[in-house]
């Protein structure tokens, strides 16, 4: 039906227009009147604008809406997609607006109430069951009623209050997987499975660390004392067993393997059931680890040269020949599988055991953290138990006093002028802190590896503030070590009998002792350093340069450790360890590690075939078509076809068929945006339920894709703003340190507005302030907009996206200003004419990216926009792109928006947000993310792709080498790839090899090629307009040749070069690192 604008605004009762129509002057009322006065001169273009922007602030939308029906002349089809927005937006719980006759909108509006009632009955009917699988199609309900709520805002009045994006997993469950292991523990020992014993064990004493994690996140755990206990009883007991029975590598035999086998002892020695072990070249220690090859090797060759260091500085050798023991594991997880006692360590020591984590890192930087902890081994047989402070600072001093590993000895004249300043800011040359300090009552037992250093330096090298020749505290120190096992009293008189005795220039009280150490403290402030810091060498000792370790279960995929949730990482190992057909407990590890772990799609992959061996289809189904778990990998292999439980929603089945049909007459009738509108509404929600194929949708071609096709912006303001946790920000917080002004614009930084003229203040102060948008943003396209304005003379903040967690989202840091005249250093304040930036994904093996951005001109407002497509940010600041960059994962950026400082303050102007799913969905769209997709445009140069996702493409779960051939003949074709095969071939990398041949080459010649290797072959519609494609000399087009990582992420991508033997360095550098990684455990192919 033709869109009639008369009926429309005539049926529209006077009062709903408000008062915004009678002289108010409001932002939002000046653009209203602004826009009347366009549409009266037939400014019709600069009305549209004045109109969108009073409702992306949060006009009354009965108020603009038949203005901009106004605006829009008589262009039917714009027309009807504001009505169809008013709908979603208005309707009440029946699907209509009163007053406003519109048949055909009406009928689509009242079935998507009836609908979405339906699918919350459906959502609630599966959370009553007690059946794990029922649990995982609520909460993927959960997430499409979300979903719905996002684009039809009004469906919130009938949205579950309960409604949370978490997926909930009670403490009963928890305990089923608890037992469970339990369970299978003692069975595995019954049957004499050793191996497999210790595997069950070790992943409870992991759950038993956490749970006796005082800063543990969540709910606090019930306890499970005797599985526990019995857990750590089989531990000793089968590794007492192995240790005679497990295989023992030579120095010699390892130095002489070839990348064969170097890369088969990393496979076969994935699990600590069957570790690599090597002694050290005089059997002094033994070596256990899971990371791989040059782990083993590497620390086998130097663990002596850091025990012989510290042989030479404690000046006796304690052990009496018995023999250390080194594990050495990849992840934190595996840390408190041995049982860490925080989980922040990087390291520990228990007796003459030593357990560090490496992960992406140096033999050299390994040797540090190895240091550290066979310094606290030295410690505990020479001294016994030393304080915190002393055992930490030491073991700190010892790790950073030394350049290269066969160093001999410690340099004495080296401190960290940094730490020490720090610590002064800390307040530990205070006595009442000092007290804390020395007798353990700090709060954070991570004060004593900053605080304990700077005293121990203090202690071991201080000649007094009149330098003498003597050190003043340094004999004292060693007596001190030596009486703590005997000496009586409390922990603060010991340290003052002995370092506040009035002797050889010694204070005679700890407060006289507190002010010395904090005049010392002090005098390595940065610009006015005290005179006695020359006798310190401010440069540490050079060490030696080495090449990060390529072994591939170091290579975390995992963020970076904060404070964890119970099961983290834990209840991932129980579920692949529990993975048996009948095994409830299995069910509920998997979920259990859905609500605490960024699943991988291996792992995703592992409960998928539970799920359908345990005959749960419809849970299966979810798993495989939930946006929250899409990734370029996933993608492409989803299988299509009806939800098994499509049936049970017979009002969802009708409200889909009316859009299609609608869409259908909309083409019809003439109006191709609105038909393509509903048509990409049809595609997001099809996927949902494996309705309809893409092709079978009326889209209509070359289209605006603007407003209203797209949804308005929409101001963050109108979701209200709350607090909620984020990581590294939460300790130093200042509650409540900002507000909302009357023109809705958001400050951070201060808890009120200037009392001053002008916008800015000249002190900065250093306080961190943090707050969210209450709104969560569903995976898909979407923009991020607005200004920040610093009100400071200097500022640093920044924006948060993807919040799904404290820990997991996406930061972009920014600062600008004078940071000088900020503090009163200077009187004249530099005007900048830019910023710096950083982006933070928090992932352990993705670098922060960083960088600056110059204006054009001074000053303190500029615009911000962060576009969010599927995995991927594309970042600009004062409209310039600064930088592209993609989940490491491959999954879509999804969560609230939020912004904090953490020095001066700023102003958020009208920030806002605006759905751009439509624009993602129609046919013509660009590849997701700007990618690389073989039938869409995307980026064009090579260079530009990487860390970009690759899309509709046969990828391998451990990465995928693809070859694209702009053009191809047969004979041309056999000849080259035939070439590369030989290169391929000799390298024998573990990933896919995909080859993307131009769309029309007959399929049927590739029965033909006689190749000694079985790429997968697809087809592209690629030219050289749309991808960065040159000619060889020959005057061919050049085929390109693309390495994607696990996650569908390219990391690779240039032209392919044939005179050559073997796979490109560069390329063979990220095979090896991505070799062989089956991510179920993401740490290695037997994790």
């Amino acid at each position: 039906m033709p869109f009639n604008r008369t009926r429309f605004v005539l049926a529209l009762p006077l009062w709903l227009f408000g008062g915004a129509l009678f002289g108010q002057t409001s932002a939002i009322d000046l653009s209203i009147t602004a826009g009347k006065e366009a549409v009266i001169e037939g400014k019709f273009e600069e009305a549209f604008d004045h109109f969108v922007y009073a409702l992306s602030a949060g006009g009354n939308e009965l108020t603009i809406i038949p203005l901009l029906v106004e605006a829009s002349e008589d262009d039917n089809d714009v027309q009807e997609l504001w009505i169809s927005f008013l709908f979603s937006r208005l309707s009440d719980k029946f699907g209509d607006i009163k007053g406003l006759d519109y048949p055909n909108l009406e009928r689509l509006s009242r079935l998507r109430v009836q609908s979405f009632k339906e699918l919350v009955k459906f959502r609630s009917r599966y959370l009553r069951s007690k059946k794990v699988s029922d649990h995982l199609i609520a909460a993927w309900a959960s997430d499409l009623i979300s979903y719905l709520v996002q684009q039809h805002p009004h469906l919130k009045l009938l949205a579950p209050n309960e409604l949370v994006q978490d997926i909930a997993i009670s403490d009963e469950a928890k305990k089923k997987v608890i037992k469970g292991l339990s369970k299978e523990m003692r069975n595995a020992q019954n049957h004499l499975n050793s191996g497999k014993a210790l595997k069950y064990a070790r992943c409870l004493k992991g759950l038993s660390a956490q749970s006796n994690f005082k800063d543990l996140k969540g709910p606090t755990p019930t306890p499970f004392l005797s599985e526990a206990n019995q857990a750590e009883s089989v531990i000793n007991e089968v590794r007492g067993k192995f240790i005679d029975s497990l295989r023992v590598y030579s120095i010699e035999e390892l130095q002489d393997m070839d990348v064969d086998a170097q890369r088969l002892l990393t496979l076969e020695h994935a699990s600590f059931e069957n570790p690599a072990v090597c002694y050290s070249p005089n059997n002094l220690y033994r070596i256990e680890t899971t990371c791989g090859y040059n782990t083993l090797l590497g620390t086998a060759e130097t663990i002596e040269l850091h025990h012989n260091r510290l042989l030479n500085y404690f000046g006796r050798d304690p052990f009496n020949g018995r023999q250390g023991l080194v594990r050495v594991v990849p992840e934190s997880y595996g840390l408190e599988s041995e049982g860490a006692g925080f989980y922040w360590v990087g390291g520990f020591q228990g007796g003459d055991i030593t357990t560090v984590k490496f992960t992406i890192g140096t033999i050299p930087g390994l040797g540090k953290i190895l240091t550290h902890e066979l310094t606290h081994r030295f410690d505990g047989a020479i001294y016994g138990g030393l304080p915190a402070w002393l055992a930490e600072g030491k073991a700190v001093w010892t790790e950073s006093s030394y350049g290269e590993m066969i160093d001999e000895n410690f340099v004495s004249d080296y401190v960290n002028f940094g730490t020490l300043f720090a610590v002064a800011q800390d307040g530990y040359g205070q006595l009442d802190n000092l007290q804390d300090l020395l007798s353990g009552q700090i709060e954070d037992y991570r004060d004593n590896y900053s605080a304990g250093y700077a005293l121990f330096a203090f202690l071991n090298s201080w000649t007094g503030f009149e330098k003498t020749e003597k050190k003043i505290f340094f004999n004292q120190l060693s007596n001190y070590q030596v009486g703590l096992r005997k000496d009586k009293g409390s922990a603060i008189d010991k340290f003052t009998s002995y370092f506040c005795d009035g002797l050889e220039g010694r204070p005679e009280s700890l407060a006289e002792f507190a002010e010395d150490f904090d005049k010392f403290l002090k005098g390595f402030y940065w610009k006015e350093l005290a005179s006695w810091t020359k006798r310190y060498s401010p440069r540490p000792p050079a060490g030696e340069t080495a090449e990060v370790v390529a072994d591939e279960p170091t290579f975390s995929w995992l963020r970076s450790r904060a404070e964890p949730w119970f099961g983290q990482d834990q209840a991932r190992v129980a579920a692949l360890l529990l993975d048996s057909d009948k095994n409830d407990a299995a069910g509920w590890a998997y979920h259990w590690a859905l609500a605490v772990d960024e699943s991988s799609d291996a792992f995703i992959e592992e409960y998928i075939k539970w799920l359908e061996r345990n005959h749960y289809q419809d849970a299966a189904w979810c798993l495989k078509h939930w946006p929250r778990y899409e990734s370029p990998l996933r993608n492409f292999s989803r299988p299509t076809g009806e939800a098994v439980f499509i049936k049970q929603l017979p009002k969802t089945r009708e409200w889909l068929r009316e859009l299609v049909a609608q869409a259908e007459v909309y083409l019809d009738s003439g109006l191709p945006r609105s038909a393509s509108a509903l048509s990409a509404d049809l595609k997001i929600l099809g996927e949902h339920f494996g309705l309809f194929e893409v092709t079978s949708l009326p889209f209509a071609s070359e289209l605006s894709l603007g407003v209203p096709f797209v949804e308005p912006p929409r101001a963050l303001h109108l979701n209200n703003y709350l607090e909620y946790e984020l990581s590294g920000y939460d300790k130093d917080r200042a509650p409540n340190m900002w507000f909302v002004d009357e023109q809705k614009d958001l400050h951070v930084g201060r808890n009120r507005g200037r009392a001053a003229t002008g916008t800015m203040d000249r002190t900065a102060y250093a306080r961190t302030a943090v707050v969210f948008s209450d709104e969560w943003q569903q995976p898909g396209r979407y923009r991020i907009f607005g200004k920040i304005e610093q009100t400071t003379t200097y500022f640093s903040g920044g924006l948060v996206f993807g919040w799904t967690r404290r820990d997991r989202n996406m930061r972009l840091s920014f600062s600008g200003g004078d940071y000088r005249y900020s503090i009163g250093e200077t009187e004249e304040s530099e005007e900048a004419m830019g910023l710096s930036w950083s982006l933070n994904s928090l992932f352990v093996r993705d670098s922060i990216k960083r960088g600056g951005v110059g204006f054009d001109s001074t000053g303190t407002t500029w615009p911000f926009e962060i576009i969010i497509d599927g995995p991927t940010a594309e970042i600009y600041l004062g409209n310039k792109l600064v930088q592209r960059a993609s989940m490491l994962n491959g999954r879509p950026i999804q969560g609230r928006i939020g912004f904090y400082t953490t020095s001066g303050a700023m102003r958020v102007i009208a920030p806002k947000v605006q759905r751009l799913d439509r624009q993602a969905s129609v046919p013509e769209a660009f590849a997701q993310g700007w990618g690389f997709d073989p039938q869409r445009k995307g980026e064009f140069y090579l260079r530009r792709l990487l860390g970009l996702p690759m899309s509709n493409v046969p990828l391998s779960g451990s990465g995928t080498v693809v070859l694209l051939y702009p053009e191809a003949d047969f004979d041309y074709l056999e000849e080259s790839l035939q070439l590369f095969a030989d290169s391929w071939t000799l390298d024998n990398p573990a990933q896919g090899l995909t080859v993307l041949l131009p769309k029309g080459f007959d399929s049927d010649e590739l029965n033909r090629l006689q190749l000694d290797i079985e790429p997968t072959y697809s087809y592209h519609s690629k030219s050289i307009d749309d991808l960065e494609i040159s000619k060889s000399l020959g005057g061919r087009l050049s085929p390109v040749i693309f390495f994607t990582d696990p996650a569908g992420i390219i990391r690779y991508a240039k032209r392919l070069r044939k005179a050559r033997r073997g796979l490109p360095d560069d390329l063979m550098k990220l095979v090896t690192e991505y070799q062989d990684h089956t991510r179920s455990g993401m740490a290695g192919a037997g994790d």
